[in-house]
């Protein structure tokens, strides 16, 4: 199966081609390059303003914090609805080890793989430079979680394009990580919503069916896909000659604690999906519910 099937999606096709149009811009004394990544960081950044202008001037929200943060959600779901097109678009293509080399894809599968690993990295960047933008340049200690999540994420994605090989693994995980997250951020959305939208409001008739679906589809993908693709990359790396030869062993032993400590990480979360679920429609996050100082009304 070639990169250039009928079936390969417009977005997939368009981020290639701007993606070979660009300039090199590597970080000094190497060959890596990041200028996709920049770019990436601007284009996030901007359809966050964009969300921006949609909640505050069009919906006339006028809570900050709850309202940056239901802008936030909107465009992190924006950039994991296009990662996954490009994330399966590469991992339909055999083969499919993880501790497969990238020069065994087509040389489009390659490019492929550069774009959307740039795309993430400039995606990690732009959320890291809002956390600190809204917390007066300084992590909150709420934020902690998230910054050592996006740094292991950047250091995993950013080894593999090194190494050459690898890739597989990561995107795996990738698209497993963010398949849920369009259903995961309208939920946040919609939980801040119905704390500023009137009663009545669609808002409020939706929110339900948003917060029953995504505990069901989190709970699933983070207790049945996640653990079953890290124990088959885990046995790939350590257990076949493949994934012996094409990762060195320290790399192999990195990684893996990087993979497992991001699905133990997600626990609390997965524990709330499954109380939220047990509940059904009787929701977790209704209008009055106290989401701590940090959201407060300013």
């Amino acid at each position: 199966m070639g990169s250039d099937d009928n079936d390969t999606p417009l977005t997939v096709s368009l981020w290639r081609s701007f993606y070979l149009k660009l300039p090199k811009i590597y970080l000094p004394g190497t060959k890596f390059d990041i200028c996709l990544t920049i770019i990436s960081t601007l284009m996030i950044m901007a359809v966050k303003c964009v969300f921006d202008y949609i909640y505050f001037e069009l919906l006339g929200w006028t809570d900050i914090n709850r309202t940056r943060f239901c802008s936030a959600c909107s465009t992190s779901a924006v950039h994991s609805t296009i990662l996954c097109q490009l994330l399966w678009n590469c991992l339909k293509v055999p083969p499919h080890h993880p501790s497969t080399k990238m020069s065994s894809h087509p040389q489009a599968i390659q490019d492929d793989v550069v774009a959307l690993l740039q795309l993430c990295t400039g995606y990690m960047i732009y959320d890291y430079l809002c956390m600190i933008m809204y917390n007066n340049w300084t992590l909150g200690p709420e934020d902690v979680v998230i910054f050592l999540h996006h740094l292991n994420t950047v250091i995993y994605m950013s080894s593999t394009r090194v190494l050459a090989a690898g890739h597989i693994s990561t995107m795996t995980l990738m698209f497993w990580g963010e398949i849920t997250n369009p259903i995961h951020n309208t939920f946040n959305v919609t939980r801040f919503a119905i704390q500023m939208a009137p009663l009545g409001s669609w808002w409020h008739s939706i929110h339900p069916f948003v917060e029953f679906s995504y505990s069901i589809s989190y709970a699933f993908v983070r207790t049945v896909m996640g653990p079953y693709h890290a124990i088959k990359i885990t046995y790939d790396f350590w257990f076949t000659e493949q994934g012996r030869q094409n990762i060195p062993m320290l790399i192999r032993v990195f990684w893996c604690i990087l993979m497992w400590g991001i699905l133990i990480g997600s626990i609390p979360w997965i524990q709330e999906a499954f109380e939220m679920m047990s509940d059904g429609l009787k929701i977790k996050y209704d209008k009055n519910f106290d989401h701590g100082s940090k959201y407060e009304e300013l």
